[in-house]
């Protein structure tokens, strides 16, 4: 595991794949490499290993947060939208990360009042949220405070400044369907 973190680190994710790998035919009861394995092979985009290891890790820990998060994420990067927000409905909907990604969703489902208001909910609860998912649904805040300053701003405008937001943190496969329009 460590040896495949060093690789990650390195981006060099073939690499790191084999030591996870490695790591899991030692014990394949473990969470962590199921884990690991799915979170590089997003980064390799290579969504659809990705979603196989995370749901082998759901199988072990159904509660896993980070598992679930790994399955939105490999819809996300399949650009399967609707079977995201379907599968994150089943999710604890107390938690901030469910609801960070529920916000990303609605976006391209052009809900775009909904999602400010989550971010906003998400930005309020510091202490209780992940630091990234603070930054990055302020991110998503100072797009809607840009949007605002024009009284007669177009949606395809607002739709413009999302997408920027999308890549600003990371989601390029979410972002596509905005910028076509």
């Amino acid at each position: 595991i460590l040896l495949g973190d060093k690789y990650v680190a390195n981006t060099n994710y073939p690499l790191a794949i084999e030591n996870y790998r490695y790591a899991l035919k030692r014990n394949s009861e473990n969470i962590t490499p199921y884990i690991k394995l799915g979170a590089t092979y997003l980064k390799n985009n290579e969504p659809t290993k990705a979603y196989d290891y995370f749901l082998k890790a759901l199988k072990i820990n159904p509660e896993s947060l980070t598992s679930q998060l790994g399955v939105a994420q490999s819809f996300i990067n399949i650009r399967q939208f609707e079977k995201t927000r379907d599968y994150l409905i089943t999710l604890d909907q107390t938690k901030y990360e469910i609801k960070y990604y529920n916000a990303l969703i609605i976006i391209l489902f052009k809900e775009f009042d909904k999602a400010e208001k989550i971010f906003e909910e998400i930005s309020s609860a510091k202490g209780k949220v992940n630091d990234k998912f603070l930054d990055y649904s302020q991110k998503f805040l100072d797009k809607y405070k840009t949007f605002s300053s024009f009284k007669e701003g177009d949606t395809l405008f607002l739709e413009t400044l999302l997408s920027k937001a999308l890549t600003e943190v990371e989601q390029y496969n979410a972002a596509d369907p905005l910028l076509y329009d």
